[in-house]
C-alpha cells in the first residue's frame, strides 16, 4: 500500500468517524430540544385557552367556543375544553375522543391507531388538554436530519477530495526525489539539493546525501586499490617471467640463480595475495561473523608462531595485561600485531620490544623498534596502501591492514618517534567487558 493512500485512509477513516460522532450527538441533541419545544408548545398552548376558556364557556354556545378554539390552536395542534365532571364544552376538529385525562401533565397515549403527546390542565373549574400527533414530531425530526445530513455528506465528499489533493502536494517533493535518484548517473558525485524541499526533509536529503558521498568515497577508493593492486602484480609477474626465460637459455649456476630469483618472486606475489585477501575480508563483512573474543596471551601466542624461528629471539616480550580480553576476533588481532612486529623486525637490525598493556577499558600493545625512524610525513603516508618507504622492502599493504581492523573494531593506532632513536607502532583495541 502504498503512503498516499495510507493517508488518505487514515484521515477519511478519522474525519468520517469525528463528523459521524459529532453529527450523531448534535442529532440527538436536537431531537431531545424538539421534544422539550413541542412539549413547551402544549403547555403555552393550553394556558393560553385557560386565559380566556372561562369567558367563552359561560357566554358563548359550543360552535362560537369551536370556531374560538381554531383560532387560538394552530394547525395540527388538538384542543378540548371540558368541565370536571367530563362534559365537553368545545373542541377542535382535529381532537381525537377521549384525549382528555384525569390527571394533568404530560401523558402519551394511543387513540384510533394514532400516537398522540398530550398536556392537561385544570383551571378554574375547568380541564383544558392539547394534544399533537407522534407522526407529526417524527416528521418534523427527519425533515431536520435530512435537512443536516445532505451538507454533512457534501462536506465529507469535498473533504475527502481536499484530502487527496493536499495529500498529493504535500508528498510531491518525495516524488520529486525519486525522480532525481532514478535518474541520477551512478558515477555522478552530485548531491541532492535541499533549498527546495519542506524543512522535514532536510534531514533525510542530508542523510542521503552523506550516503551518497560514502559511496562515491568507497568508490573511488575501490578504483585506486584496484589500479594499484593491477600495477603491483604486474611487476612479480613480469619479473618472474624474466628469471625463467634466463633459466632456460642459461646452465648450472646462473640456472639456479634464475630459478631463485623466481622463487623469490612467486613468495612475493603469494605475499601480496594474502594481505590483499585478508585486506578484503575486514573491509567486507566476512569477519561480522566472527566471535569477538580473544585474550592477550592468545593473539602473542600466534604472532610468535607466525615469526620465523631464527627472528623470535630478537623480540623481548613484557606482558602486563594479564591476559586481558579483547572485543575482536584474535586471529584478526594477531594479524595487525604480526604486520607491526614484522616491519619492526624488518626495518631495524637490533632488538624489539613488544609491550603489552591493559586499563579499565583498552588493551594496547606497543611495539619499539632501534631502527632508522620515520619523519613525520612518512608516518602520516605509512598507512597508505602500497606506499613503501625508500627501501622498497614489502607489499605495502601491511599497515593499510592495521588501519583497516582498528578502524572495523573501534581501535587505535599510532606510529610515534622514539626518543632513544627508532619508531614505535602502538595498537589497542577496547576491552571486552565480559570477563
Amino acid at each position: 500500500m502504498s503512503l498516499r493512500l495510507r493517508l488518505l485512509i487514515i484521515l477519511s477513516l478519522s474525519l468520517t468517524l469525528l463528523w459521524g460522532g459529532a453529527s450523531t450527538w448534535m442529532m440527538l441533541e436536537l431531537r431531545k430540544e424538539l421534544n422539550q419545544t413541542l412539549d413547551k408548545h402544549l403547555v403555552s398552548s393550553a394556558k393560553l385557552v385557560a386565559g380566556i376558556a372561562t369567558e367563552f364557556a359561560r357566554n358563548t354556545s359550543p360552535s362560537a367556543s369551536t370556531n374560538i378554539l381554531n383560532v387560538l390552536t394552530q394547525e395540527g395542534l388538538a384542543c378540548e375544553v371540558s368541565l370536571l365532571r367530563g362534559k365537553v364544552i368545545a373542541r377542535t376538529a382535529t381532537s381525537p375522543p377521549e384525549i382528555a385525562q384525569p390527571k394533568t401533565g404530560y401523558h402519551t397515549q394511543i387513540i384510533d391507531g394514532q400516537a398522540w403527546r398530550s398536556y392537561t390542565l385544570e383551571h378554574d373549574g375547568l380541564r383544558i388538554t392539547t394534544a399533537d400527533r407522534i407522526s407529526t414530531r417524527h416528521t418534523l425530526q427527519n425533515g431536520m436530519i435530512l435537512a443536516a445530513a445532505i451538507p454533512f455528506l457534501i462536506a465529507v465528499l469535498g473533504s475527502l477530495i481536499a484530502l487527496w489533493l493536499g495529500i498529493r502536494q504535500g508528498l510531491a517533493p518525495l516524488e520529486s526525489i525519486r525522480r532525481a535518484l532514478s535518474q541520477r548517473n551512478p558515477a555522478s558525485g552530485q548531491k541532492l539539493p535541499e533549498t527546495a524541499v519542506p524543512s522535514e526533509l532536510k534531514p533525510l536529503i542530508a542523510t542521503m546525501n552523506g550516503l551518497l558521498e560514502r559511496i562515491q568515497h568507497l568508490i573511488a577508493r575501490e578504483r585506486s586499490f584496484t589500479g594499484n593492486a593491477a600495477h603491483e602484480l604486474r611487476s612479480p609477474l613480469t619479473a618472474i617471467k624474466t628469471h625463467l626465460q634466463v633459466a632456460r637459455l642459461a646452465h648450472d649456476q646462473e640456472q639456479d640463480v634464475a630459478l631463485g630469483h623466481a622463487e623469490e618472486g612467486v613468495a612475493r606475489m603469494q605475499n601480496m595475495l594474502n594481505q590483499l585477501l585478508t585486506l578484503a575480508q575486514v573491509e567486507g563483512s566476512d569477519t561480522a561473523t566472527q566471535e569477538n573474543d580473544s585474550s592477550t596471551s592468545t593473539v602473542c601466542d600466534l604472532v610468535m608462531q607466525m615469526i620465523p624461528a631464527n627472528e623470535r629471539k630478537r623480540i623481548s616480550i613484557v606482558d602486563a595485561s594479564k591476559s586481558a580480553q579483547l572485543a575482536i576476533p584474535s586471529a584478526l588481532a594477531a594479524t595487525a600485531l604480526r604486520n607491526l612486529v614484522d616491519n619492526a623486525l624488518r626495518y631495524s637490525a637490533g632488538a624489539v620490544l613488544l609491550h603489552l598493556s591493559a586499563d579499565q577499558e583498552r588493551v594496547t600493545f606497543r611495539v619499539e623498534d632501534e631502527g632508522s625512524g620515520m619523519s613525520e610525513l612518512e608516518r602520516q603516508q605509512a598507512v597508505q596502501r602500497f606506499w613503501r618507504s625508500g627501501k622498497g622492502q614489502g607489499s605495502g599493504l601491511g599497515l593499510s591492514i592495521v588501519e583497516a581492523i582498528t578502524q572495523r573494531y573501534h581501535g587505535q593506532f599510532q606510529l610515534l618517534e622514539r626518543e632513544e632513536g627508532g619508531l614505535i607502532a602502538q595498537l589497542s583495541f577496547p576491552r571486552n567487558s565480559v570477563q
